[in-house]
């Protein structure tokens, strides 16, 4: 485990000399508080728990100006403050002392969104290994069933439909980006052996051979990378399953004059009682209805669980009104599931950017809203 400059570590108990050898003149240890404590490191834009035990007291990153500590230390430390906080508002890790040891009582807040980040960044890191559930589960510390329990309460999918939907949605790009690549190739690069066992995932998920796939129209990703869901904002927000579109950040600064048509999937909970698959179909349906309403150089994206958004490259109200009445033409049509038809709709809205500086936070949460608005 390292230590970054951009982080620093609160901790309790005592630690193995190797631990504090490894930090020596890289952190200042700050034995202001005596008491037990959660211990967190601040990495990559979020917190983390460590299972492993730190030294009593604070441990800081350490910035030298002329012999003497900045104000770092006087920042983290009212940083640190807060954090404690909110830990025990909302008694997330518990510390309590038990014949002289402090004993760690497992709670279900910091811990579990720790454990969802950390099987998300797994199975991104290891897409193309040939992993199951286990080492998933073996790689976060956990039992497969607490894994199994908490992704699927959380994302509403199991461990294995989650990857299998990942490697499908990374094939599919292959499949489009580099039409002269064998499938058998592309299978290879996902964990697949034989083309047989290609073709039925991928057509689980996207209704089609691969071969048909490559054939048709464009890619646009249907189920992106899993984010761990953040308790702020407001209960609508709050409620929103969070994907990672940050690779289209250059396109939205790009186009932050543009205008989007933002697309929700009506009754979705409703389909999903019938079968998660119908719901699965419905999705893909929504996708490729927008899809076919957009031009040549839009960009058709999902930012939620049955949310999806579509970035014109027009500065022009218009054209996006005129995307949106194509999407409202095609209201309550069907598609065939198991012998029935089920009625497909959406609500459509449009919206564009308004502020002077784009950010990630506020554009995500703005198509959210106008979807709100609309329902």
């Amino acid at each position: 485990m390292g230590v970054s400059e951009n982080c620093f570590l609160w901790g309790v108990q005592n630690a193995g000399m190797s631990f504090l050898s490894y930090c020596k003149g890289r952190c200042l240890i700050y034995p202001k508080y005596q008491a037990p404590f959660l211990f967190l490191c601040y990495d990559r834009g979020r917190w983390k728990a460590f299972h492993e035990t730190l030294a009593s007291g604070f441990l800081y990153s350490r910035q030298k100006a002329g012999g003497q500590e900045n104000e770092t230390i006087r920042k983290y430390e009212n940083v640190a403050a807060r954090k404690t906080q909110e830990c025990r508002g909302t008694k997330i890790w518990k510390m309590q002392e038990r014949g002289g040891a402090a004993k760690r009582e497992r709670g279900t807040g910091l811990e579990n969104m720790n454990l969802l980040a950390d099987a998300l960044e797994y199975v991104e890191y290891h897409i193309g290994d040939e992993i199951r559930t286990e080492d998933i589960a073996a790689a976060c510390y956990c039992s497969k069933s607490k894994l199994e329990k908490l992704f699927r309460f959380v994302n509403g999918i199991s461990v294995h439909d989650y990857l299998v939907r990942r490697r499908m949605m990374k094939a599919a790009r292959m499949l489009k980006e580099q039409p002269d690549l064998p499938i058998l190739e592309i299978a290879l690069c996902y964990g697949y052996s034989t083309n047989e066992s290609f073709t039925r995932a991928f057509r689980n998920v996207w209704n089609c051979n691969p071969s048909e796939f490559r054939q048709s129209g464009r890619f646009s990703e249907l189920y992106p990378r899993l984010l761990t869901p953040v308790m702020k904002g407001d209960g609508y927000m709050n409620g929103r399953k969070r994907v990672d579109i940050s690779e289209l950040y250059d396109l939205f600064v790009k186009r932050k004059d543009c205008w989007f048509v933002c697309c929700d999937t009506r009754s979705l909970t409703s389909i999903n009682e019938i079968s998660h698959k119908a719901g699965d179909l419905a999705l893909l349906g929504t996708m490729r209805r927008m899809c076919d309403a957009a031009g040549e150089e839009d960009v058709v994206f999902r930012i939620g669980g049955d949310e999806f958004v579509l970035l014109t490259d027009s500065e022009n109200r218009e054209y996006a009104e005129g995307i949106a009445e194509k999407l409202r033409s095609h209201e309550g049509e069907c598609f065939a599931f198991e012998g029935r038809q089920i009625a497909l709709g959406l609500r459509v809205g449009v919206t564009r950017f308004e502020g002077k500086r784009l950010k990630y936070d506020e554009l995500f949460a703005g198509l959210h809203k106008v979807l709100e608005e609309v329902k």
